[in-house]
């Protein structure tokens, strides 16, 4: 797979790469365990639930609202819930850990002259404790959230907004992402490639390819 993968992408044909932070940049362990642990246990302790009750009351809720711009939302998650959601993620933010060989693939592509940004759906105010807890910040030329354009990845009006506001050419374009429904919201768009992470949680198994371009991590894609 590995040969397979490094020809299937011209980085000399590539201007820009597109990188999710959540299960692609960072490990998604820390989301898992805050929204299917965490915040069950604490709101589960308020409302005198034991935390599988707990769990049993809130994710149906999640689910309802699961891939909208909603479901990024801390401000909406606090109001819902009726606590600080920032500050209860501040609460295990030692879980915050850069995935494998991810600065070491950011090095290979600057020396290249390539334009990395960060797409992620998460909201301002978490990309900017995760970019304050790795120091990955300096890496990128821009650190985008679907928030500020008013549309979830999963949506092609994101797409079309962002390019409005910070212009680039799909057609020498590669992003990372382990959602598939983003993904294939970017192939839709018509993203140049569009490349699976495989193990966005390194607590639990990898995910199944669903893509022709599917990486476990980074290192596999350089020289």
């Amino acid at each position: 797979m590995t040969n397979s993968i490094k020809e299937k992408i011209n980085w000399s044909a590539i201007d820009t790469v597109l990188f999710d932070m959540d299960g692609t940049l960072l490990d998604l362990h820390y989301d898992n365990h805050f929204w299917q642990e965490y915040i069950p246990l604490v709101w589960g302790e308020r409302e005198g639930l034991s935390h599988n009750e707990a769990k049993a009351a809130l994710y149906p809720k999640f689910l309802e609202h699961h891939g909208s711009l909603q479901w990024y939302c801390t401000d909406f998650w606090s109001e819902q819930l009726n606590l600080d959601v920032m500050s209860l993620k501040r609460e295990i933010k030692h879980l915050i850990q850069i995935r494998p060989s991810v600065e070491d693939f950011l090095q290979w592509l600057k020396a290249q002259g390539k334009q990395l940004w960060i797409t992620s759906n998460a909201h301002g105010d978490v990309v900017e404790l995760k970019m304050a807890e790795t120091g990955l910040a300096p890496w990128f030329d821009h650190l985008l959230t679907s928030h500020q354009f008013g549309h979830a990845k999963e949506k092609q009006a994101f797409w079309h907004a962002m390019q409005e506001q910070f212009p680039f050419d799909p057609t020498r374009t590669v992003f990372f992402d382990d959602s598939i429904p983003v993904l294939k919201s970017g192939e839709a768009y018509g993203l140049k490639h569009v490349v699976q992470m495989l193990h966005p949680d390194s607590k639990r198994g990898p995910n199944t390819p669903s893509f022709d371009l599917a990486i476990h991590h980074f290192s596999e894609l350089m020289a």
